[in-house]
């Protein structure tokens, strides 16, 4: 249950990453 717990934190962590590279596909696309 822990290792979960941590799973779910790490993935909300990580989720302001994701979307910053999304951003830059985009841009990149536009480019």
């Amino acid at each position: 249950m822990k290792e979960l717990d941590l799973n779910s934190s790490k993935d909300k962590h990580i989720e302001p990453v994701i979307r910053r590279l999304y951003d830059l596909m985009k841009w990149a696309r536009l480019y």
